[in-house]
């Protein structure tokens, strides 16, 4: 059987309601002595649907059906492997794969990797109810994910004593406590030009759980001279990137028409 995410379920819980409602009216008039065209006029319903809900006894769900087979079958039993020896890199799993014999696409692993983390979610859950004293419910509205993100990039220094009471309720849970200690640490480094504390912070993040973050730290990784100079160097390619940014726009407004000698005296003229 397929797995759904959240937004699915809820939308398939949603479509169920509605049909239920549909039958209940069905039943309603059918009941009344009302024919079968009356009530589909009367509710913009087809036909067949309205004269099986009519004569039905109950509401008829619907019937799921299995899933078939699918080209990463022959290599769940690897993927399964991996998952256990700690891979959690879409990525390098994709990679592997390809050197198998995989013809599919990343987001298939990917896709593959989501639902297998959500399958220990339960079990994680499960122990620490188990092992740990329940949390305490807050007392403040927990926040969106963008203003939780704003909160974990922002130096501690700047945080309000709210903002600390909802970091630290948040933080129970130790794939985010991980996540905001990276974050954390990055963002340190940053401000403080620590280059020296990188290839460290890498490390972290290729084993922390969060795939996104092992991708961001691969992308660093991939570009790794440019990042430490970054970090190493006070300059920056700011001036450059304005420049660049002020000759397209007025590019854009001659709408790409000029040449080069008329391109070049705009530029000359409105420096």
């Amino acid at each position: 059987m397929r797995d759904y995410s959240k937004n699915e379920l809820e939308a398939r819980l949603a479509g169920r309601e509605k049909r239920v409602g549909y039958f209940n009216t069905v039943q309603q008039l059918h009941q009344a002595g009302m024919s079968i065209s009356t009530i589909s006029r009367k509710l913009a319903m087809n036909r067949s649907t309205v004269r099986r809900y009519a004569y039905a006894e109950s509401f008829p769900e619907r019937v799921q059906r299995p899933t078939g087979r699918s080209m990463l079958t022959p290599y769940l039993a690897y993927l399964e492997n991996r998952y256990q020896q700690g891979c959690r890199n879409a990525q390098q799993l994709w990679r592997e794969l390809g050197q198998q014999g995989y013809p599919g696409a990343h987001n298939q692993i990917a896709k593959w990797l989501s639902r297998r983390r959500n399958e220990d979610a339960p079990m994680t859950q499960k122990q620490a109810v188990t092992n740990s004293p329940a949390p305490h419910q807050p007392s403040f509205d927990l926040p969106t994910t963008q203003q939780l993100a704003w909160l974990m990039v922002r130096p501690v220094s700047l945080l309000e004593e709210a903002d600390r009471q909802i970091l630290s309720y948040v933080c129970q849970d130790s794939i985010i406590d991980q996540v905001y200690g990276l974050v954390r640490d990055f963002g340190a480094m940053i401000r403080t030009r620590q280059a020296e504390l990188l290839d460290d912070w890498l490390v972290r993040c290729q084993i922390c759980p969060a795939v996104l973050l092992q991708q961001f730290g691969v992308r660093l990784q991939q570009d790794y001279a440019a990042v430490r100079a970054a970090l190493a160097t006070p300059w920056s390619n700011g001036q450059t990137k304005g420049q660049v940014t002020r000759l397209k726009l007025i590019k854009r407004q001659m709408y790409g028409r000029a040449k080069l000698d008329l391109l070049r005296q705009r530029v000359i003229y409105r420096c």
